[in-house]
């Protein structure tokens, strides 16, 4: 996978990398996660840590930003209902690039998501299904919130 960043230096527009992932996060079996590039706080024009990554963890801390991909393998066939079921404190806007998913919500509730499909996850509780006989990639940006109060 490769990444390119571009912004300006000494003045002038110019591309900045063009090469591999800042990081790239081993979430088991088949399940990656790449990250393109990370900031702990907003989001600004500064270029000084072209290796930017906040870490394997979901989090990214209060206005902070990553954007990242992801490769879901399929769901084990004898996967618990609840499992992988978590919450993060970020809003998750979401590309689906290949692939199908399916959300699965707290109150069980569910959307399947086909190549192209577009989301936001706003905070609620949710696990992936990935039904296919395919891994799926999502292109995620997610960005920190304060800890709600729900």
């Amino acid at each position: 996978m490769r990444r390119a960043i571009f912004g300006v230096k000494d003045g002038v527009g110019t591309v900045i990398v063009d090469g591999p992932p800042a990081a790239v996060h081993d979430r088991g079996p088949g399940a990656s996660m790449f990250d393109m590039w990370a900031a702990r706080g907003p989001a600004d024009f500064a270029i000084e840590d072209i290796t930017a990554s906040v870490g394997p963890g979901l989090d990214v801390g209060p206005g902070g930003v990553v954007f990242r991909i992801v490769e879901m393998p399929p769901t084990a066939p004898d996967a618990e209902p609840g499992s992988g079921m978590h919450r993060t404190l970020t809003v998750d806007y979401g590309v689906l690039l290949s692939g199908s998913i399916t959300v699965v919500m707290e109150d069980g509730s569910s959307t399947d998501l086909e190549r192209g499909d577009c989301f936001v996850q706003i905070g609620g509780r949710h696990a992936w299904r990935n039904h296919g006989p395919d891994s799926c990639v999502i292109a995620f940006w997610c960005v920190g919130v304060p800890k709600p109060g729900i």
